[in-house]
């Protein structure tokens, strides 16, 4: 299947063009092909990673507002003791 391509424009450091021109030229592939598998190989383990970084902040966050900690129960009581 032959998709349509859009064009997309990304700033690069001048280290991250470096290497992605050197890749494209050892590999024969297009900067924009090698792009483009590199997001779709990568793209998972991003996401994974990021989803367990929020997560993590998101923890420390409530441990450190007043709220979150004043609604939970003391250990060992019930919803019927604490009434």
């Amino acid at each position: 299947m032959d998709e349509k391509k859009k064009v997309k424009s990304f700033r690069l450091t001048p280290r991250g063009i470096e290497l992605l021109e050197k890749a494209a030229a050892a590999s024969g592939l297009s900067e924009g092909d090698l792009v483009e598998r590199c997001v779709e190989a990568q793209l998972g383990r991003v996401l994974a990673a990021v989803s367990a970084e929020r997560e993590k902040a998101r923890r420390a966050l409530e441990a450190v507002l007043p709220r979150a900690r004043a609604k939970r129960a003391p250990a060992g009581l019930t919803k019927i003791q604490q009434q």
